[in-house]
């Protein structure tokens, strides 16, 4: 865990994509690539492990200052869907999808750092987008921001989000020094 005091909030360019129709992603699969659901209850320790692995060298830190049994709650409630990837049965990323009135959010996806690079991460967001068009919502959404892995607004674009929306909101980010 990291401590709030630990962080600091910044200004950040955030970028609000969403998808509108199902793609046809024909040519895009990893035959060494597998994603299985994570059963509940999903245990705190083990999200924050995922959490950490994908997102702390971009910043994601919310879930980090959260106190655990409002994450435990979180991340068990009805209409959130955490997958892991596998490539070649080693674990290489998650996506945590979440259902709302209509839509399905991709709310977290990413990949564990060793595994950046080396083509899987088009792969991934295609199983991803799969298992959330599963869900029959209307739409899908996602949000990335400059703090993110710089290639990834460009691959949720090539996948075929389109941006809605732009703003400047204030991101947690760790605080210079520490």
């Amino acid at each position: 865990m990291i401590d709030a005091a630990d962080t600091e909030l910044r200004d950040t360019k955030v970028h609000y994509l969403r998808m509108d129709q199902p793609l046809d992603y024909h040519g895009l699969s990893n035959s060494s690539l597998s994603l299985r659901v994570l059963e509940r209850p999903i245990d705190v320790r083990y999200y924050l492990e995922l959490y950490q692995g994908v997102g702390l060298n971009c910043n994601w830190l919310d879930r980090l200052v959260m106190p655990e049994s409002e994450l435990e709650e979180l991340i068990n409630q009805e209409g959130v869907w955490i997958y892991l990837f596998f490539h070649e049965d080693d674990p290489c990323g998650f996506v945590e999808l979440v259902e709302g009135a209509g839509f399905v959010e991709i709310l977290y996806f990413g990949l564990f750092s060793e595994y950046i690079g080396q083509g899987l991460g088009v792969p991934c967001l295609k199983q991803s987008v799969e298992k959330a068009w599963a869900l029959e919502p209307e739409w899908l959404q996602l949000n990335t921001c400059e703090l993110d892995n710089p290639a990834a607004l460009d691959v949720y674009i090539r996948a075929g989000f389109k941006i809605y929306q732009e703003r400047i909101e204030q991101r947690r980010m760790i605080r210079a020094g520490r």
